[in-house]
């Protein structure tokens, strides 16, 4: 590709990304979600596109804040984290989503114990609407590519765990989609890899921008 987009995967076992644009109500409550997995060595990459407002964060050793001076949109928003990003593993979290206990754990043992062409772990999720509907609670396909064509009904904002060095092979988010990016990403990845899921609901979605 000439560049290479993340050269650090050694160093930092899970960065997660969390692009955020004036949602100053949820976002620390989706920062506390990732401070309650039990992994050691991970960083949180928030990316704020130009909010109105600065954005007020907790003082963390393992938090960095990406500042866009104009408003680009969540590809650009994903794109900038995860140029910043040294994690072996990436994981993306939406500003108004949450995550459960566990989660990163499961993804990451999951993701260990398949073969390299497996590019990434989903959850199951709750969208918590009026009414609360489960999605996703058993997900395994033999073709992926396939799959997406039909939709993208995994959240991979919030849901997916991917291994960085899919970055490298796959290239950044499409940042002219101001809509349907991570469809577009899930699309260009499974033509190339496969995906697999954990049994858990440990994501949680909030119905404010939906």
């Amino acid at each position: 590709m000439g560049e290479s987009y993340s050269s650090g995967y050694e160093k930092t076992l899970v960065s997660v990304i969390i692009p955020f644009y004036n949602n100053q109500t949820s976002i620390n409550r989706a920062i506390a979600s990732v401070q309650s997995q039990k992994i050691d060595n991970l960083e949180i990459i928030v990316v704020d596109d130009a909010s109105d407002d600065c954005v007020d964060l907790p003082n963390l050793d393992n938090l960095t804040l990406i500042r866009h001076e104009q408003n680009r949109g969540a590809a650009a928003a994903r794109t900038s984290g995860m140029l910043r990003a040294k994690g072996r593993y990436f994981a993306f979290l939406d500003s108004d989503d949450e995550w459960g206990k566990g989660k990163l754990e499961a993804q990451i043992a999951r993701l260990e114990g398949t073969a390299k062409d497996v590019a990434g772990v989903f959850t199951p999720f709750y969208y918590e609407g009026t009414p609360q509907r489960l999605f996703n609670a058993q997900l395994e396909y033999d073709d992926w590519f396939s799959y997406f064509t039909m939709g993208c009904r995994v959240a991979p904002g919030s849901c997916l765990l991917l291994r960085g060095s899919v970055f490298d092979d796959i290239g950044p988010q499409d940042v002219s989609l101001r809509h349907f990016e991570d469809w577009d990403w899930l699309l260009r990845i499974a033509n190339k890899f496969r995906f697999s899921h954990v049994d858990s609901v440990l994501t949680s979605l909030s119905p404010s921008i939906r």
